[in-house]
């Protein structure tokens, strides 16, 4: 009998390589993830101090411009945090549709690796079965002829 081939192995393999290229993905995705969520925890410290340097201003014997500024200075601050809570926002959505797209390229490779197990199983059991029948045929010859006698 022939050697086992899986005549599936090229796709086996694509979607191998595809799972490796979405894990890269998601890899980037989370490491922007990241970067984002600690933008934004920058953005929200400052918003704090410019919150605090707001007050400060306000207390005590106003200086109006000092106020002034400082109430800009905390809207630029407010507006920043909230951009980037946005952005990391958008990149947690990101993350999670590249996991997607991973898991799903793993489903698929999983999916080929069972056909290919199973496939290999029905060929391991009909080379039993042809070795056996090859056996059989075998014994059977030796039965009907025996060593000793003359074939005619």
């Amino acid at each position: 009998m022939k050697a086992f081939s899986f005549r599936l192995e090229r796709v086996l393999n694509l979607a191998g390589q595809r799972e490796k290229l979405w894990k890269k993905a998601v890899a980037d995705a989370q490491a922007e993830q990241e970067r984002r969520y600690r933008l934004w925890e920058e953005a929200v410290a400052q918003e704090g101090e410019a919150a605090r340097e707001a007050a400060a201003a306000r207390a005590g014997e106003v200086d109006v411009a000092m106020a002034i500024q400082a109430t800009r200075y905390l809207a630029k601050a407010r507006e920043r945090s909230l951009a980037e809570l946005s952005d990391w926002q958008k990149a947690r959505r990101i993350e999670q549709e590249q996991r997607e797209h991973l898991i799903q390229a793993a489903r698929g490779r999983r999916t080929l690796e069972k056909l290919e197990a199973r496939r290999y199983r029905v060929w391991v059991k009909a080379a039993n079965r042809e070795q056996d029948r090859n056996l059989d045929e075998l014994l059977h010859q030796v039965r009907r002829h025996p060593l000793g006698e003359a074939r005619g």
